[in-house]
């Protein structure tokens, strides 16, 4: 019997048959290869470009341990750096200023961290305005080896040197213009705020055998429009005068605090007088040796 197509039945649709695959050439196959090889190479010297180039942080820390080792005539270091050049801010974390050579304690001073707001606009110009820098819980050391002998006082020193022998350096002859118009060129600096809190400080004075070094706390020191009165300093001038304002304060806490301690001055009087029978000794065998020369 034959078979009925019924109206809603539809035929069926013959299939029609499917192309054979062309094969790759071997000029295309080359072709794709190439081309992730090359891809490859160039994700690969990115990856080298990406580790191998040093970044701001690396910069930084070079600069501060080259410059500020070279300038205070010790070590200097910084643990870390970060700024964000849209919000101005910046964070410095672990600066270390290593004691001079003779001294017992290994740091002068060490700040844990510092905060810096900065005019994002005065990084393209000639003076670089500083908003603020806030400065919490750093931590100094005073030591004395005599009474006319610390470290603080021995970096003042070497500060007062720097600046001296850069004041007294004779102009040169040749090419004056070119030279001035290369210093005037320098980046200067205006602080607005400078603010130190909660700081601490371990004096100790090794010449006096005292036995532990006292923990005081460090008075907070604010300090504001530096370098505004001659639109702006240099970078050395302004590391030079807050330093100054902050060890100064640092040493006369420091005397303070030692001035008032019963063991402090009973050895140190002894230790000077010491010292002045010493050279007295000295001075009448000195003065015996000389007339029996004479007279011989």
């Amino acid at each position: 019997m034959k078979s009925k197509i019924t109206q809603n039945q539809k035929p069926l649709k013959q299939e029609k048959p499917k192309a054979p695959k062309q094969k790759k050439s071997f000029f295309s196959n080359f072709k794709m290869k190439l081309r992730y090889k090359i891809l490859s190479v160039i994700v690969i010297l990115l990856a080298v470009a990406y580790y191998c180039t040093p970044s701001l942080e690396c910069i930084v820390k070079n600069l501060v341990h080259q410059y500020g080792s070279q300038f205070l005539g010790t070590e200097v270091s910084l643990e870390g750096f970060e700024f964000s050049p849209f919000s101005g801010k910046a964070a410095l974390k672990g600066l270390r200023i290593a004691n001079p050579k003779g001294y017992k304690a290994p740091d002068l001073f060490y700040l844990g961290e510092i905060r810096v707001g900065v005019d994002v606009k005065s990084l393209l110009s000639d003076t670089i305005v500083i908003k603020s820098i806030n400065i919490s819980k750093p931590e100094f050391t005073y030591e004395m080896l005599s009474f006319t002998k610390n470290n603080v006082s021995d970096l003042l020193n070497h500060l007062q040197a720097q600046s001296g022998s850069s004041e007294s350096t004779p102009a040169p002859t040749k090419a004056p213009e070119k030279e001035s118009a290369e210093s005037s060129s320098g980046k200067k600096v205006i602080i607005k705020s400078l603010v130190i809190d909660d700081g601490s400080l371990s004096a100790m004075a090794g010449f006096a055998n005292m036995k532990k070094a006292l923990t005081l706390p460090l008075p907070s020191i604010q300090l504001s429009n530096i370098g505004e009165e001659n639109n702006g300093a240099s970078v050395m001038e302004t590391i030079s005068t807050v330093l100054h304002e902050v060890l100064n304060t640092v040493s006369q806490t420091a005397l303070n605090a030692l001035g008032g301690v019963k063991d402090f001055g009973k050895d140190a009087l002894e230790n000077v007088k010491g010292a002045a029978d010493g050279l007295k000794d000295s001075a009448q065998e000195s003065a015996k040796g000389f007339f029996k020369g004479l007279f011989n």
